[in-house]
């Protein structure tokens, strides 16, 4: 009888092991450089466009920024470093578990100035 009950929860375990693999979140990351290379300590707000709620990272020494756990929607990525134009990428949509990469090239300039990517309507 015991070991039937253990048998039992064994398996009423083992069944929800799947659930706990599900993803619900995404994330957005890239490498931001210039016509010269890579350009570490740039910073890269991630906005969800439809909540508001936004990330803000820094590149790393390889030019590389990572937005992790991020809800599924309508996203905007921005650039900004000095010495550089600005840079907006929008109309970016993730899905649930999706990796999206948004690699990004920045021109040189004065703070004041920006450049905003927006894909096409089909």
């Amino acid at each position: 009888m015991r070991t039937r009950l253990y048998a039992f929860l064994l398996m009423l375990c083992l069944a929800a092991l799947p659930v706990l693999a599900q993803e619900t979140r995404g994330n957005i990351s890239g490498t931001v450089q210039d016509s010269t290379g890579v350009i570490p300590g740039a910073v890269v707000r991630v906005t969800n466009v439809d909540t508001g709620v936004s990330q803000t990272v820094t590149t790393n020494a390889s030019g590389f920024y990572n937005a992790p756990l991020l809800n599924p929607g309508s996203y905007q990525v921005s650039i900004e470093m000095t010495g550089y134009k600005a840079m907006i990428r929008s109309g970016l949509t993730l899905s649930v578990g999706q990796q999206l990469q948004v690699n990004v090239s920045l021109e040189v300039g004065s703070v004041s100035e920006r450049v905003e990517v927006v894909p096409r309507r089909r």
